[in-house]
């Protein structure tokens, strides 16, 4: 495996502890054998061998944008990737939705090409794949299974989000509205503790919503937000069923860019945290991620632009915020690209930049 390592010095966005320095490696990947030249979406890894992600790629062409998706599977750590070619999406907010419980099971949904949505499961880590003619009554948009039976998902359909549950491994749903547009996300910590998040109905602007369930969906509560809290949505983690991040995009001219909120009574209420970093028209928080309660990372860039026809994340200013003391002060690393997604693994924190894996190890305080 060959692996680019860089190291930045930490340069603190206001008081904070004595300078600290994170390293960065960097996983080059390509895509072997796909039609499209696609970028990481969303991304799970099982170990540090085998991953899957949703590969996207958008274009600009007289103003029209066209997106089209697929999922990407590596088994040497993010060098190689191969796309799945029964798996096709175009349009704008369709990615497929994907979740593996181990090396094994895995589901994939997504809305096909003619109309149909379409539920496909394997269990011999997707040498072979089962078409499960479910109905959910909607398109899947997040997925998340327990086990062989039990899993959740957000479905995105003309009349706003709704919630399914199923019980035999994804042939039945069962599901319930949400009164949002549409779930931009969900996190389950397990059966029965989860969150389902978006914009609220109605409203000029983005005022976020977000729902908490301790029950597996039978029942939800409405999380409070500080007055005049403003944005989309983009990116939730809890460190413990207590303690949780929230960042927020706000896509007008007149807002800042993105914000940055924190819960410790399990997502019922939040305060916002002011980071100069986030302020900005055009200024997007991509990802957050903690390792503990006191160390943690946000990922930021700016805005996409359109470059030689084809929208791409830009590189100026992407860089990750990290913090040592639970958010109370923040330093800034600059980043050579913007990432999609990130999760922790291992004691890492590893994220989708174009067709590359970034690795970021906690700083030293």
């Amino acid at each position: 495996m060959i692996i680019v390592a860089a190291m930045w010095s930490w340069q603190p966005l206001r008081a904070a502890p004595a300078a600290s320095i994170a390293t960065v490696e960097m996983v080059h990947g390509r895509c072997v054998g796909c039609e499209r030249p696609f970028q990481l979406g969303e991304l799970q890894f099982l170990d540090v061998l085998e991953g899957w992600a949703v590969g996207f790629v958008v274009s600009v062409f007289n103003g029209h944008i066209s997106q089209y998706s697929s999922i990407l599977h590596t088994t040497d750590g993010g060098l190689t990737w191969g796309a799945l070619k029964s798996v096709d999406t175009y349009g704008v907010e369709v990615d497929p939705a994907f979740y593996f419980t181990d090396r094994r099971q895995g589901w994939i949904g997504w809305p096909g090409t003619d109309g149909e949505d379409r539920l496909i499961r394997t269990k011999d880590g997707g040498r072979s794949w089962r078409n499960l003619h479910a109905r959910l009554e909607g398109t899947p948009v997040h997925l998340r299974l327990f086990d062989s039976q039990f899993g959740v998902a957000a479905l995105s359909t003309s009349e706003g989000a709704r919630f399914a549950v199923t019980t035999n491994g994804g042939g039945i749903w069962k599901n319930q509205p949400i009164d949002l547009p549409y779930p931009d996300i969900l996190l389950f910590l397990n059966r029965n503790v989860g969150w389902v998040g978006g914009v609220m109905n109605g409203t000029q602007g983005f005022t976020p919503r977000l729902f908490l369930t301790t029950n597996g969906g039978k029942s939800w509560s409405e999380a409070s937000f500080p007055e005049k809290t403003s944005g989309d949505p983009r990116d939730l983690f809890f460190v413990n069923p207590e303690h949780g991040w929230l960042v927020l995009w706000n896509r007008g001219t007149k807002e800042p860019g993105s914000a940055l909120l924190e819960s410790t009574d399990g997502g019922r209420s939040w305060i916002a945290h002011h980071i100069s970093a986030l302020d900005g028209i055009g200024r997007r928080a991509n990802a957050v991620r903690f390792l503990s309660d006191k160390t943690g990372f946000v990922f930021i860039s700016d805005a996409a632009t359109k470059e030689s026809g084809i929208l791409s994340p830009s590189t100026n200013n992407a860089a990750v915020l990290s913090t040592v003391d639970g958010g109370r002060t923040w330093q800034r690393l600059a980043l050579p690209a913007a990432v999609q997604s990130c999760q922790v693994l291992r004691g890492e924190v590893w994220c989708s930049s174009g067709m590359d894996i970034m690795k970021i190890h906690a700083p030293v305080p």
